[in-house]
Protein backbone atom coordinates (compact mmCIF):
# COMPACT_ATOMS: atom_id res chain seq x y z
CA UNK A 1 0.00 0.00 0.00
CA UNK A 2 1.43 3.93 -0.92
CA UNK A 3 1.02 6.69 1.05
CA UNK A 4 -0.51 8.87 -1.39
CA UNK A 5 -0.55 11.85 1.34
CA UNK A 6 2.88 12.53 2.54
CA UNK A 7 3.92 15.72 4.56
CA UNK A 8 6.99 17.41 5.55
CA UNK A 9 6.41 18.44 8.68
CA UNK A 10 8.79 21.16 10.98
CA UNK A 11 8.69 21.02 14.53
CA UNK A 12 10.13 23.61 16.48
CA UNK A 13 9.92 23.49 20.39
CA UNK A 14 12.41 24.78 22.79
CA UNK A 15 13.70 21.26 24.23
CA UNK A 16 13.07 18.06 22.69
CA UNK A 17 13.78 14.33 24.13
CA UNK A 18 16.02 13.12 26.37
CA UNK A 19 14.23 16.30 28.40
CA UNK A 20 11.56 15.03 29.96
CA UNK A 21 8.37 17.05 30.78
CA UNK A 22 4.56 16.14 29.41
CA UNK A 23 4.98 18.59 26.77
CA UNK A 24 8.70 17.16 24.73
CA UNK A 25 7.20 13.70 25.55
CA UNK A 26 3.51 14.94 23.82
CA UNK A 27 5.91 16.42 20.98
CA UNK A 28 8.20 13.07 20.76
CA UNK A 29 5.04 10.47 20.76
CA UNK A 30 3.54 12.66 17.93
CA UNK A 31 6.50 13.11 15.82
CA UNK A 32 7.40 9.85 15.89
CA UNK A 33 4.03 8.62 14.62
CA UNK A 34 3.59 11.10 12.06
CA UNK A 35 7.20 10.15 10.48
CA UNK A 36 5.87 6.18 10.00
CA UNK A 37 4.07 8.10 6.64
CA UNK A 38 5.39 11.85 6.72
CA UNK A 39 8.98 13.08 6.82
CA UNK A 40 9.60 15.11 10.61
CA UNK A 41 11.86 17.30 11.19
CA UNK A 42 12.11 18.68 14.56
CA UNK A 43 13.90 22.26 15.63
CA UNK A 44 15.29 22.97 19.27
CA UNK A 45 17.39 24.61 21.58
CA UNK A 46 19.80 22.91 23.26
CA UNK A 47 19.55 21.72 27.18
CA UNK A 48 22.23 19.56 27.31
CA UNK A 49 26.00 20.58 26.08
CA UNK A 50 26.48 16.86 24.91
CA UNK A 51 23.67 16.05 23.00
CA UNK A 52 24.68 15.91 19.01
CA UNK A 53 24.08 18.79 17.15
CA UNK A 54 21.77 16.18 14.26
CA UNK A 55 20.46 13.55 14.65
CA UNK A 56 17.27 10.89 13.25
CA UNK A 57 15.85 8.63 16.23
CA UNK A 58 13.19 6.71 15.12
CA UNK A 59 12.80 8.14 11.96
CA UNK A 60 12.48 11.69 13.16
CA UNK A 61 15.32 14.10 12.47
CA UNK A 62 16.15 16.63 14.76
CA UNK A 63 18.25 19.18 14.98
CA UNK A 64 19.50 20.98 18.30
CA UNK A 65 20.70 24.59 18.73
CA UNK A 66 22.50 26.60 21.27
CA UNK A 67 21.35 29.19 23.17
CA UNK A 68 21.79 32.49 21.93
CA UNK A 69 20.64 34.81 24.92
CA UNK A 70 18.48 34.43 27.98
CA UNK A 71 16.06 37.05 28.64
CA UNK A 72 13.33 36.35 31.79
CA UNK A 73 11.50 33.14 30.97
CA UNK A 74 12.62 33.04 27.65
CA UNK A 75 15.38 31.24 25.73
CA UNK A 76 16.28 32.40 22.49
CA UNK A 77 18.54 30.97 19.43
CA UNK A 78 19.08 30.63 16.14
CA UNK A 79 15.45 28.13 16.38
CA UNK A 80 14.08 30.96 14.19
CA UNK A 81 16.74 31.55 11.09
CA UNK A 82 16.65 27.41 11.29
CA UNK A 83 12.70 26.96 11.04
CA UNK A 84 12.28 29.72 8.39
CA UNK A 85 14.70 27.67 6.13
CA UNK A 86 13.67 24.51 6.86
CA UNK A 87 9.24 26.30 6.38
CA UNK A 88 10.54 26.83 2.45
CA UNK A 89 10.43 22.44 2.29
CA UNK A 90 7.70 21.76 4.65
CA UNK A 91 3.89 21.67 4.12
CA UNK A 92 2.75 22.18 7.94
CA UNK A 93 4.84 23.49 10.65
CA UNK A 94 3.92 22.35 14.26
CA UNK A 95 5.02 25.32 17.15
CA UNK A 96 4.94 24.13 20.64
CA UNK A 97 4.55 26.82 23.14
CA UNK A 98 5.71 28.62 24.69
CA UNK A 99 8.21 29.36 22.82
CA UNK A 100 9.90 33.00 22.32
CA UNK A 101 9.94 33.21 19.04
CA UNK A 102 6.58 32.12 17.99
CA UNK A 103 5.15 35.29 16.54
CA UNK A 104 8.17 35.43 14.33
CA UNK A 105 6.97 31.94 13.17
CA UNK A 106 3.66 31.96 12.78
CA UNK A 107 4.03 35.39 10.66
CA UNK A 108 6.52 33.70 8.49
CA UNK A 109 4.62 30.53 8.14
CA UNK A 110 1.68 32.72 6.93
CA UNK A 111 3.78 34.49 4.52
CA UNK A 112 4.97 31.49 3.15
CA UNK A 113 1.77 30.01 3.05
CA UNK A 114 2.32 27.21 5.35
CA UNK A 115 -0.31 25.49 7.33
CA UNK A 116 0.77 26.27 10.97
CA UNK A 117 -0.32 24.43 14.18
CA UNK A 118 -0.03 25.79 17.90
CA UNK A 119 0.24 23.46 20.61
CA UNK A 120 -0.55 24.52 23.90
CA UNK A 121 0.63 22.38 27.03
CA UNK A 122 0.46 24.39 30.49
CA UNK A 123 -0.41 23.66 34.07
CA UNK A 124 -3.92 23.69 34.90
CA UNK A 125 -4.28 26.18 38.10
CA UNK A 126 -7.63 26.03 39.25
CA UNK A 127 -8.96 29.04 41.79
CA UNK A 128 -9.81 28.09 44.94
CA UNK A 129 -12.34 26.12 46.48
CA UNK A 130 -14.28 23.21 47.71
CA UNK A 131 -15.33 22.17 44.39
CA UNK A 132 -11.95 22.52 42.46
CA UNK A 133 -9.84 20.25 45.36
CA UNK A 134 -11.98 16.94 44.83
CA UNK A 135 -10.18 14.67 42.31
Amino acid sequence: MTNDFFMRILFALTYYTPHWTGLTEHARRLAEALATNHAVTIVATQHEKNLPIHEIQNQVEFIVLQFGFVFPYAHFSSIFSHCLAGMKNSDVVIVYTPLAEVLFLAVFARVLQKKIILIHNGDLILPKGIGNRVS
